[in-house]
């Protein structure tokens, strides 16, 4: 599997063209809060999760002929005070990540580059994820999968 690295923090995965099936996208949008190229713990600790996650699935989009990109946006402070919840929001495919997982979306206290604002979490059966884990980007991915092949 090769990996593109683009201009634009933009990733992209691109399957083996050997594949059985028609090469389909699953696209990856993840948005976070960037003060001089700084973001807060739990949107670098995302951020390293999308990588890993997209590491750990490679052989597996190659196999069945699908093509994984990730897209990077920054927020801007004024874009993030008037809706904190826009920051480490993660889409696939457009459809947000907790629609797939079936999960509420919360808030908590952050710091560093989000000041006094309460920042997104996810709650999945009980359990309060304040960055988003490689597991729960697996499963999504999984999900959106499942659905395309």
């Amino acid at each position: 599997m090769k990996y593109r690295v683009y201009q634009g923090s933009k990733t992209k995965i691109k399957s083996n063209r050997y594949a059985n099936t028609t090469n389909k996208k699953i696209e990856i949008d993840w948005a976070r809060l960037v003060i001089n190229n700084n973001s807060c713990p739990r949107c670098c600790e995302t951020g390293s999760e999308i990588g890993i996650a997209l590491e750990i699935m490679k052989e597996l989009v190659k196999n069945v002929g699908i093509d994984i990109e990730t897209r990077m946006h920054e927020i801007t402070f004024d874009e993030f005070s008037k809706n904190p919840l826009v920051s480490n929001r993660i889409y696939i495919s457009d459809e947000p990540i907790e629609e797939i997982l079936g999960a509420l979306v919360g808030s908590s206290k952050c710091c560093n580059e989000c000041g006094d604002n309460d920042c997104r979490t996810l709650e999945i059966n009980g359990k309060i994820y304040e960055s988003i884990s490689r597991k729960l980007i697996i499963k999504a991915v999984l999900k959106t999968m499942v659905d395309m092949i």
